[in-house]
C-alpha cells in the first residue's frame, strides 16, 4: 500500500485554536456500505507495562505493575467490545489511553479479528492520558485542535478523523473534556474553553463546501441539564437538540432506552459522555441514526479496582449506528 503523508506545522494558528494535521491517501480506499457502527468509550485509565516516569502510583512499574495487569485489563475491554454489536463496531473512539504503545497492544493482540487496520492518537505533544482512534476504514484526514488555556496549563485536545463513506465524507471530533473535580463548578470554565474550540470547528464544518457529516463524540464530563458548558436558554431541559456556539446539534440520547445514562455517580445515572451530531449535516438525508444506546454489559458499570485489580471501566460505552438511505 503507498501512502503519502502531509504534515501541517505544529505552530499553524488556525482561528482560535493550534491545529496539527496529516492527511493519507490510498490506492485502495475501501468505505461502508449500507452502516456504519461507531464507539466511544472512555477506557478508565488504560496504562501498559512499560515504564515512562509519569504513571498514576497503582499503574507503575516500579510499583508492582505488571504485563500480565495491563494484558488484564485489555482482555476485559476486548470482551465489551467484542459483544457491543454483531461483528464489532467499525470505528472505535477511546478515551484514557496511556500511549500509541497501549493502543496497538490493545489492537493487535485482543482485537486482531475485528479488522481494525487503522489506529491515530493523540501526538507526543501532549504528555496526559490521550484519545485513541481504531478504524477499518482509512483515516483520510487527521487534526489535532488545541482549546486555548491563558498561562502555561495544557487542555486535552480535541481530535478529529475524516473518512470517506462513498459520495460523501464522515468527520469524526473526539473529545475529553476537563473533569469535574474537585467540583463541577469549579472546573466549568476549563470544559467551556473546550466547548469555544469545538463550537468553532463545527461552524467551519458546517461552512465547508462538500459538506461532511459531523458526529462529536467522547467523554464531555458534561451533562447537558446539570454542568451546561454552551449557553442554551431554549434548551428546556430537552436532550434532543443542544447548541455548542452557534451550531445546532442533534443529540441521539433521546433515542436511548435504560439506562438513560453512561456513568453511575452517589445512586444516579450521569449523561457525561456524548455523540451529538451536527444537524445541518443531516439535513440531506443520505445518512440517518439509525440506533443509539449505551451498552450495558453489566447493571452498573464495573470500575477497575486498583486493589483487587478487576472490573473493567467506570463508564459505559455508547454505540451509534449510521444507515445509508437507499
Amino acid at each position: 500500500m503507498n501512502r503519502s503523508t502531509l504534515r501541517v506545522p505544529a505552530c499553524l494558528t488556525f482561528g482560535a485554536l493550534l491545529v496539527w494535521s496529516t492527511s493519507c491517501s490510498f490506492d485502495f480506499t475501501p468505505r461502508p456500505s449500507e452502516t456504519l457502527s461507531v464507539i466511544t468509550w472512555n477506557v478508565e485509565n488504560l496504562f501498559d507495562e512499560v515504564d515512562d516516569g509519569t504513571e498514576y502510583p497503582e499503574f507503575d512499574p516500579q510499583k508492582g505493575w505488571t504485563r500480565a495487569d495491563f494484558w488484564q485489563r485489555c482482555e476485559s475491554l476486548s470482551k465489551v467490545i467484542h459483544a457491543c454489536t454483531p461483528g464489532g463496531p467499525d470505528l472505535l473512539v477511546l478515551e484514557e489511553v496511556e500511549t500509541p504503545h497501549a493502543l496497538e497492544v490493545l489492537n493487535s493482540r485482543f482485537l486482531g479479528d475485528l479488522g481494525y487496520r487503522y489506529s491515530w492518537i493523540t501526538p507526543p505533544e501532549f504528555a496526559g492520558m490521550r484519545t485513541g482512534y481504531l478504524s477499518r476504514y482509512p483515516l483520510l484526514k487527521t487534526g489535532v485542535h488545541w482549546p486555548e488555556l491563558p498561562g502555561t496549563g495544557q487542555l486535552r485536545p480535541i481530535l478529529e478523523a475524516e473518512l470517506d463513506l462513498g459520495g460523501r465524507h464522515l468527520v469524526v471530533l473526539a473529545n475529553h473534556w476537563k473533569s469535574r473535580i474537585p467540583t463541577p463548578e469549579a472546573t466549568e470554565p476549563l470544559r467551556k474553553l473546550t466547548a469555544d474550540a469545538l463550537g468553532k470547528r463545527l461552524t467551519e464544518l458546517q461552512d465547508r463546501a462538500d459538506q461532511p457529516l459531523v458526529i462529536a463524540v467522547g467523554d464531555f464530563n458534561t451533562s447537558v441539564e446539570l454542568s451546561r458548558p454552551w449557553p442554551n436558554p431554549s434548551l428546556s431541559g430537552s436532550l434532543e437538540r443542544t447548541v455548542i456556539g452557534e451550531v445546532e446539534l442533534t443529540d441521539p440520547w433521546a433515542m436511548a432506552g435504560e439506562p438513560h445514562g453512561s456513568y453511575f455517580y452517589r445512586g444516579q445515572w450521569t449523561v457525561l459522555d456524548h455523540m451529538f451530531l451536527l444537524s445541518s449535516s443531516l439535513r440531506t438525508g443520505d445518512w440517518v441514526a439509525l440506533d443509539f444506546h449505551p451498552v450495558r454489559y453489566a447493571p452498573k458499570p464495573l470500575a477497575w479496582g486498583p486493589r483487587t485489580r478487576n472490573g473493567v471501566s467506570d463508564h459505559f460505552p455508547l454505540l451509534l449506528v449510521l444507515h445509508r438511505r437507499a
